[in-house]
Formats: structure tokens, sequence, C-alpha cells
């Protein structure tokens, strides 16, 4: 287990927050003064602006879905930019994802952003209802199991988005980064990743044979809709927080990841 002194990792991002350095950035920085580390293997020039020897030194070349022409092309309305900025700050490097895969049992979900007139709009879909499925009839974000045949992490989250909600982001979003892995309550030997991809054009939804509908829901309608719900669970009925969009009941991992998502844009405290 690694200690650090947290108020320095506090007090770095404070003191650097015109760049674009993230909260993770001044923690690894942090560590790794700690540690006597100079050398790190990454693609973020950050470390480079912190004093620090990056490898591979070369310019890594980025997947098509890794830099769209961002920003052109969004069917409903301008990007809100200070929301976007900050959300990049929050999440994580995509490289980190793929440690996941020797802790547990892993599985990835895509959290898909596009412009709409009223902000940023998240991309959902009620799940059909099946025996066996732990999530079954639930409302979901795009996601499953990884395969070994995927490789990575984020190959996973790509192709899940394919089969469930028929899109394909390769030229079409950026990936962002992701959200810290977490195990769903249902599924505690399982570790989820949570990518963000920011679409850069129009971008439509055609549910798979998992999903009954796809649907976009502004995320600036939640936070008002926020509340407590019972649901029927095996453990029985359960008092559980949600949010209640258009009839439509939110709640449990999907909850928790689009709460934590608010905080990220600046839409909850």
């Amino acid at each position: 287990m690694i200690f650090f002194d947290f108020a320095n990792a506090i007090e770095d991002f404070e003191r650097h927050r015109d760049t674009r350095w993230s909260f993770t950035d001044c923690t690894n920085f942090v560590v790794m003064r700690d540690l006597g580390i100079e050398k790190a293997f990454t693609f973020d020039r950050n470390f480079d602006q912190a004093g620090f020897t990056r490898l591979p030194r070369g310019r890594a070349r980025r997947p098509s879905w890794a830099n769209p022409k961002y920003g052109e092309g969004h069917a409903h309305g301008p990007l809100n930019e200070p929301s976007i900025e900050r959300l990049r700050k929050f999440l994580l490097p995509l490289e980190l994802a793929e440690a996941e895969l020797k802790a547990k049992p892993a599985a990835a979900v895509m959290i898909i952003l596009r412009s709409g007139d009223g902000g940023l709009e998240v991309l959902l879909g009620e799940r059909r209802k099946r025996e066996g499925d732990p999530w079954s009839g639930q409302i979901g974000l795009p996601g499953g199991r990884h395969h070994t045949e995927d490789g990575t992490m984020l190959a996973t989250a790509l192709r899940e988005t394919r089969e469930e909600v028929g899109i394909d982001l390769d030229g079409r979003a950026e990936v962002l980064g992701h959200m810290a892995p977490r195990a769903p309550g249902n599924k505690p030997e399982m570790l989820v990743v949570p990518y963000v991809a920011l679409a850069s054009g129009p971008i439509e939804a055609n549910p798979g044979p998992e999903m009954t509908s796809t649907f976009w829901i502004p995320l600036d309608a939640l936070p008002p809709t926020h509340g407590k719900s019972v649901v029927h669970t095996i453990l029985g009925e359960l008092s559980v927080p949600s949010f209640t969009v258009a009839g439509r009941l939110i709640w449990g991992f999907t909850y928790r990841i689009l709460e934590e998502l608010l905080v990220f844009v600046g839409l909850s405290a």
C-alpha cells in the first residue's frame, strides 16, 4: 500500500488550475516525487510540464475515436465548453483501465454524451426482461462483460455500444477518459469501468436485441427528480436513491454513475 500527502496533492491541484492538470495528475506527481520516481510510461504531456521524463518519448498516434473533429457538426446545439473541460479534469486516463483486468472479473459501460438544446444529454436504454440477467428490465448504459478477444477494456465498451445501441463510435465521438472502476451491488465480484465519450456530430441510437428502447436525457433534468423509490429485488423490497425522468426509474449502478457524472460536469455539489 502506498501512502502519500493528500494535502500536497490538493495544494498542487489548486496551484495549477490554469493548466489542464487533473487531481489524478497531481496525486501521481506527489507520489512519484515521494518515491523518487523520475520516469513515467505515459502519453500524457502533463508529466513533461511537471518535470518528469515521459516514455515513450515520441508522440503517439491517437486512434480515430480519440481525435474526431471536435466541436464540428453538432446536431442540436453548441457545446458547453466549461462543463467539458471540467469533466476532462475529473476523468482518468484510458491507459489506467487495463490494470483492472488483473484484479477481478471485468466489464465496461459507455456513457455517451451529446450536445442538446438544453445542454449535455446522455444516452440510456431499457434492458429487455430476461431470466438470469441481474439488470433485467432496468434503465442502464450500454455495456457488458469483457471478452478475451476484445483485447482491451475500451474495446469491450466500444463493442457493447455497437451491439446494444447500434452506434459505432469510431470517428463519431471522442473518448474523454474513464471514471473510477466500481463493483455493482448485485455483482460485487466484478469491476466495471465506466468510459465517457462525447459525440462529435449528429448521433442516433437503435436498440439491439438486449434493449427494448433507447433515449436521450438532458443531464440538467436529472437533479430535480432526485428522490427515493421502492424497488423489488432478490432481497425483497428496498428503498433506494433514484432519478425519475419521463416516467422512467433510474436506480442502482446507473444511478451511482450518473450521480457522480453530474458532479463532474458541475450540475451537482
